[in-house]
């Protein structure tokens, strides 16, 4: 934002931590925050617009009117790792006497997991189909001011079936579309109003050890799967109010497209 940027930031962080006991160790990590800044990106980013995001100074004659949530702002966010050792085989709550081949079957399974979510983040709905969005910006763009209610833009992502099959952010686009209203004269359109689809993510594991020469050596099978559930996370979505597919989204928000799967195999010596 050049030397006329300003940024705020205020959060609290929140952990629980259960060390190795009963088979059992995990870290649960909670953050509530909130970023305010008057723009997220450089002044002029070299003409490479990001939709979404203000990439210029939306009014210069006053920077504070700029002023709202950072594009990265997320309101709430949690993250947490576990791992457990299942209870079964040699010295064991099940099988606990266990014979040599018998243990071998069922014991040394192991499960891991980490899990990321977070709420939205915020963005700009904008008068054209790029990132400037009023009359007094450095680009001297239309705009659009957010004159509706909440409810209005509410989101529930779904198939747009009256709409080429799309995915749409929006529970009613057309409500949507009705809760900007363009800027005239001077005036400064409405910054990073909006929040977009949540991120959730579970990447598991499921690992088999085997010890070998009375457990001199080790050998490992592991079977990781990155995004276990298959799960979408979607991206910002069309955020131009006057290019007839606002709300439309497009794009996944930087995570594979689907479930990754690997395994290996690991000797210990």
């Amino acid at each position: 934002m050049a030397n006329e940027g300003f940024s705020d930031y205020n959060s609290m962080f929140v952990t629980l931590r259960k060390r190795l006991s009963h088979n059992l160790q995990f870290d649960f990590n909670y953050t509530y925050s909130h970023s305010i800044d008057n723009g997220s990106t450089v002044s002029n980013e070299n003409g490479n617009f990001e939709p979404g995001v203000t990439s210029v100074m939306c009014d210069v004659t006053d920077t504070s009117a700029c002023r709202g949530n950072s594009e990265f702002d997320a309101t709430h966010q949690i993250s947490g790792e576990f791992v457990y050792d299942l209870p079964f085989g040699r010295g064991q709550m099940f099988g606990k006497g266990s014979g040599w081949l018998l243990n071998e079957a069922i014991g040394g399974w192991q499960i891991s997991g980490i899990q990321t979510w977070r709420t939205g983040l915020a963005f700009t709905a904008n008068g054209t189909d790029i990132a400037q969005f009023d009359t007094v910006s450095l680009a001297a763009d239309t705009g659009v001011l957010f004159t509706g209610t909440q409810s209005a833009v509410s989101s529930n992502i779904h198939i747009d079936t009256a709409n080429n099959n799309e995915v749409q952010f929006f529970a009613n686009p057309t409500n949507a579309t009705a809760a900007f209203s363009p800027v005239t004269g001077l005036q400064s359109g409405s910054r990073d109003t909006l929040r977009g689809p949540h991120f959730s993510n579970l990447d598991l594991a499921v690992s088999k050890n085997f010890p070998l020469l009375n457990e001199r050596y080790k050998l490992q099978f592991r079977a990781e799967a990155y995004n276990a559930f298959n799960h979408p996370n979607f991206g910002i979505p069309d955020t131009g109010v006057t290019s007839g597919r606002f709300g439309v989204i497009s794009g996944l928000a930087g995570q594979e497209p689907s479930r990754v799967m690997q395994f290996a195999l690991r000797f210990d010596f």
